[in-house]
């Protein structure tokens, strides 16, 4: 647990995994005390691919995850760009695909929910845009968004 000027928050025991998302994550908290500047309570949830996969989203690292078809440096890396840009182009054309098709779920909505009485800043750690389309007005992306470059 943490504190920064009357704001608690709860923080999973396991995540983040990585030192440098460690680093990034109290950096981001950092950030939320700053920001914080009205008398509501301040919540701040961080999510991961759990969130998402109630909507349909595939995880990478599942059994049938998104990593199981493809070897990681084949689509994640500039080497892998390199020798094959259209394999690569292909596999987030079809993330994008994916993810726009989705819709937020109950979890995501229920989120939006806690805003009208509480300051509420969700740090996820998926690249989707699924707590924006649920109506989540303060979200940061720890990997980044698949719709923006």
């Amino acid at each position: 647990m943490g504190d920064c000027d009357g704001i608690s928050w709860g923080i999973k025991p396991s995540a983040p995994k990585g030192e440098l998302d460690q680093i990034f994550f109290k950096i981001l908290l950092m950030k939320v005390c700053l920001i914080c500047g009205n008398n509501k309570k301040h919540i701040v949830v961080l999510t991961d691919a759990g969130i998402s996969s109630e909507s349909g989203i595939k995880t990478f690292r599942d059994s049938d995850g998104l990593w199981m078809g493809h070897n990681v440096q084949d689509v994640a890396t500039p080497r892998g760009f390199a020798k094959d840009p259209a394999l690569v182009l292909n596999f987030y054309n079809e993330r994008r695909r994916d993810v726009a098709a989705a819709k937020p779920n109950a979890a995501h909505i229920g989120l939006v929910a806690l805003e009208k009485d509480f300051d509420v800043t969700i740090i996820t750690q998926n690249i989707d845009d699924l707590h924006e389309r649920g109506g989540s007005t303060n979200v940061l992306h720890l990997h980044g968004e698949i719709f923006k470059m």
